[in-house]
Parts: C-alpha cells; structure tokens; sequence
C-alpha cells in the first residue's frame, strides 16, 4: 500500500492522478497509521517549511516518520517533503527530520532570479535508487527557492545547476528525496512515481509469497 501524506501545504491531486492512472494501490493520509514494511510513502509539499514543521508536529508525524526511516519503510519526498528530511531551513524556524544531516538553503546568492521554476537538468549520479526504482538523467520540472547545498557524498542521488550546483535528488537507506516534481516532469517524472509504486508493490508480493 502506498500512503499519501496530506499536510495541507500542496495540491495532492497530481500525484494522485497518476496514481490512479496506473491502478497503484494507495489511501491519502493526514494523520499517523500503522505501516508495514512493505507499505511506501510519499510526502509531496509546496509552501513554507517553518509551516509544514508545524504541521508535522502538531499531527505527531515527526515520531511516525522517523520511525518509518528506521524501520526501512520505503519513501518519496516531493520538493518540500524532501527538504523536511534536512536539519533546518533558513526559510523560517524549526527543526527537520534530521535524516539528512544538512540544512536547506537559499538559492539567492546563485545570482539567479528566485524562485527556481521551470524544466532543468538533473543530472543522476545513482541511477538505481533502490532494487528495482530507478531514474534517469534529463530535464525535471521544479518550483523551489531553497535547496540541499551539500550533504554527505553518499547521500547524494543527482544534482542540478541554476547558477550554482545544487542536490536535486538525495537518499538515506530507503528514503529518496526530490526537489524537483516528477508528477509534473511529463513523461520522466511519472516514470519515477510508476517505478516507484512498482518496487513497494514487488515488496508486497515478496512478503506474501515467502
């Protein structure tokens, strides 16, 4: 099953439309439930990150997701469901998941007009995300003001220029992040979400079939 986080920061609908589009088996969430391993999340998020912490705390998500990353629950974060797996933000106060040792940054002294919006390159370091979930080099949509700078080497999935370098896609254990949008990134990016659902669904019938 995959479960789609609902902070209330973003329009879920595109991602739930090409969920539906491919017969992925999925429930919309607002608040903690029971997963299994063999369950997979996506957090998708557009807004101010001092608000989605808040958010996430106040629905006691923050224990649920950390948990989730120790219990090797699959998961996609979308743009602002990738920078919460930071430290902090300089967008606004409060603390991230911490999953990712690294703050979030400003793309202001890029020397570019923020915000970021429209088709860049991603450039994958790690093709294979995880057995199964893989992504390919090319042109992704984002919208987005604030990045990964750096992060430990091992974490680091793609990366992508708007002046400067920036990480556009990060992974801890099963954990990915992405800055960018897959569920609007055309054919590429819903790629990325079918490949997605494909690996939590092989790991479903993995588990039923041992």
């Amino acid at each position: 099953m995959i479960y789609v986080i609902d902070i209330g920061l973003s329009n879920i609908g595109n991602v739930t439309k090409v969920l539906n589009k491919n017969k992925a088996e999925f429930r919309v969430i607002q608040e903690p439930n029971e997963l299994t391993p063999e369950d997979g999340l996506i957090l998708p998020g557009v807004g101010n990150f001092g608000s989605a912490v808040k958010v996430i705390d106040h629905r006691g998500l923050r224990d649920y997701l950390i948990n989730a990353y120790k219990n090797n629950i699959s998961y996609l974060g979308i743009c602002l469901g990738m920078q919460l797996l930071g430290t902090y933000s300089e967008e606004a106060d409060g603390e991230g998941l911490g999953i990712i040792k690294s703050p979030v940054e400003s793309l202001k002294d890029f020397g570019e007009h923020v915000p970021h919006i429209g088709w860049n390159g991603v450039n994958v370091r790690k093709e294979a995300l995880l057995p199964g979930f893989e992504i390919k080099t090319g042109d992704y949509y984002f919208v987005h003001s604030y990045a990964f700078k750096f992060a430990n080497d091992e974490n680091i999935v793609a990366t992508s220029v708007y002046g400067d370098k920036f990480i556009s896609i990060i992974k801890s254990n099963n954990f990915i992040g992405m800055q960018f949008h897959p569920e609007k990134s055309q054919s590429l990016g819903i790629d990325i979400i079918k490949s997605f659902v494909s690996y939590v669904e092989k790991a479903n019938y993995t588990d039923r079939n041992n």
